[in-house]
């Protein structure tokens, strides 16, 4: 991941679109998720061309990156409740990759993505907050945090589950 990470921070979105149109296009997307790298590497590209998106004008590269997107989004929605590794118990910190690529498709979801994404790993999210607030110190504030990356992403927090 090291290499890619290093291209992909400085790399344009021209370059950013053409790497996710062909993970886009190339690969089981289904099976792709369900990979830690895969996840990885789909929350790298996300995360920059959000980035890029952020700082530059309007352009076709962004327009067809959007399009891309909706293609992940959905394709990615029925597998969500599946992203977490069946291994990762809720008290560990295993599942932390599948936080973060929910944190950069949160980013860069529309307000109806957001709440498809939010139900498609509610129960997760709630199984996991409810862990985290009994586990001891240190732990829990980590599971929390995990979770409230994601929450945050589309503009919400932990603390306001009940």
């Amino acid at each position: 991941m090291g290499p890619l990470s290093a291209y992909v921070s400085e790399a344009s979105l021209q370059i950013i679109v053409g790497l996710f149109g062909l993970a886009i296009d190339r690969a089981h997307i289904p099976s792709i998720l369900r990979t830690r790298i895969g996840l990885s590497i789909l929350t790298t590209l996300i995360s920059r061309a959000e980035l890029l998106k952020s700082t530059t004008p309007a352009t076709s590269d962004a327009n067809h990156y959007t399009t891309l997107y909706n293609t992940l989004f959905d394709t990615a929605e029925p597998v969500l409740p599946h992203l977490f590794p069946p291994w990762a118990s809720l008290q560990s910190d295993e599942d932390v990759y599948v936080w973060q690529f929910l944190a950069s498709m949160g980013a860069g979801a529309s307000p109806e993505q957001q709440q498809r994404l939010v139900l498609g790993v509610k129960e997760r999210v709630m199984e996991t907050v409810a862990v985290g607030r009994s586990l001891p110190g240190e732990m829990g504030a980590q599971r929390l945090g995990h979770v409230n990356l994601f929450m945050r992403s589309i503009g919400l927090d932990v603390e306001l589950l009940g």
